[in-house]
């Protein structure tokens, strides 16, 4: 099976957000250790592997 080279990119987006709520999400990232878009990656990776866990979103590999 080949592989597609969409299959292998990356997703790209801007995010706007208020000012007073990018501060505490770069104080956060600042403590995690994190670039604010990596803490925005991790953030949205958690919240969908919890919908999977709770059965509101299919899990990989699964349909619904």
């Amino acid at each position: 099976m080949a592989l597609d080279l969409e299959d292998l990119l990356v997703k790209r987006m801007t995010v706007s957000m208020e000012d007073d709520l990018y501060a505490k999400v770069d104080a956060l990232a600042n403590l995690e250790q994190r670039t604010v878009p990596n803490l925005l990656v991790y953030l949205a990776a958690k919240a969908v592997r919890e919908a999977e866990a709770a059965g509101e979103l299919p899990s990989e590999g699964t349909t619904k």
